[in-house]
């Protein structure tokens, strides 16, 4: 009958420590859930954010595709008008460029120029 008693106990104790390591499951399996869930979300976070990120990739290449054909053009253009340019002129254009910079410039003009 002892023995029976303490068969019965060790049944018992087996059942509870089943039962504890099913509930432990049953929160690891939430926790995983909550996590899976968490990750997801974040997927679309970040797809989102580099869809973000592309569209404005686009944006600053077409800016800079722009800009680049107005600076061709600028120079293209500022090139023909300093070949038209007679040395006194020129020799101010220079001297304003190094003013923009900061720089103390004069125009001297001389006889033997140009």
């Amino acid at each position: 009958e002892d023995q029976l008693k303490n068969r019965e106990r060790e049944i018992v104790c087996l059942r509870q420590k089943v039962a504890l390591g099913e509930e432990e499951c049953q929160r690891r399996r939430r926790r995983i859930s909550i996590v899976q869930q968490e990750l997801e979300s974040c997927r679309a976070d970040c797809k989102e954010a580099m869809r973000q990120v592309r569209s404005r990739e686009k944006k600053v290449e077409g800016r800079l595709e722009k800009l680049q054909k107005k600076a061709d053009y600028m120079a293209q253009h500022l090139s023909t008008e300093l070949d038209n340019l007679d040395p006194k002129e020129f020799e101010h254009f220079v001297a304003s460029i190094y003013e923009a910079r900061g720089y103390q410039a004069r125009v001297t003009g001389g006889k033997n120029d140009g």
